[in-house]
């Protein structure tokens, strides 16, 4: 299966806008400790942070989902222990799975359903944020795809 690209994305709180963080994937995963030793983020110091990760198509054009993540940072860089939403170590694989892959297999969308049930309140966007992403997007979202219901959903339970 071919990689596929990403664009990591930054809310800037004091601004209500979204920037493009100009890191790789190796970048993200040593900013969350995955694998690696941690790095921090330019700009990514103590306080609460949202991004979001742009998954884009084969064709690295069309979004095919959006990836919410909100972590408490301490002033050295590093996201607080306790930021994993509650889930299980298979909750976190199932959702790495499905979420890199792009697209459905067969029972995905109902495991997704109760997964992100479960995660809901630690990945609600600042108001604003979601309609603001729709400006980061290089085109808009394939059809049928979790981006399109991503920027399509209404989320009366923004946080102020």
């Amino acid at each position: 299966m071919p990689m596929l690209d990403v664009d990591h994305l930054h809310w800037l709180s004091d601004r209500e806008c979204w920037r493009r963080l100009e890191i790789t994937d190796e970048d993200w995963a040593a900013f969350r400790g995955l694998l690696t030793a941690h790095r921090p983020l330019d700009g990514v110091r103590g306080g609460l942070h949202h991004f979001a990760l742009v998954v884009y198509d084969e064709d690295n054009r069309l979004p095919v989902n959006i990836i919410p993540h909100q972590y408490i940072v301490d002033g050295e860089g590093r996201i607080v222990p306790d930021n994993m939403a509650g889930l299980t170590r298979e909750e976190r694989h199932d959702f790495d799975r499905i979420m890199r892959s792009g697209r459905y297999g067969p029972g995905d969308e109902a495991r997704i359903t109760d997964i992100r049930n479960k995660m809901s309140a630690a990945y609600k966007l600042p108001r604003g944020a979601r309609a603001a992403i729709r400006t980061m997007l290089r085109d808009n979202p394939k059809r049928g795809s979790a981006a399109e219901a991503f920027v399509n959903a209404s989320d009366p339970v923004e946080r102020a």
